[in-house]
């Protein structure tokens, strides 16, 4: 497959890269800044959380307080 050239490399961009792997492209991509801002190191992070589910039958503010309860327990 022939190289895709994406112009810009913001958010539209990571919609446009999923858009094409969806369709069934697996050729190569490439993003070019607008501006010829080439890519900022943002360090090592921790692994990411793997949240429990919530309940569907919760109402707005109990998952709401079950947000803030877990975010407390994971920052302490």
């Amino acid at each position: 497959m022939p190289p895709v050239t994406i112009l810009g490399t913001s958010v539209r961009m990571v919609d446009r890269w999923l858009t094409l792997r969806e369709c069934g492209y697996h050729g190569p991509i490439v993003a070019v800044s607008w501006h010829g801002f080439t890519p900022l190191c943002h360090g090592a992070y921790p692994t990411p959380l793997s949240l429990p589910a919530v309940a569907l039958a919760r109402s707005t503010s109990e998952s709401m307080l079950w947000l803030r309860d877990l975010a407390t327990q994971v920052t302490h």
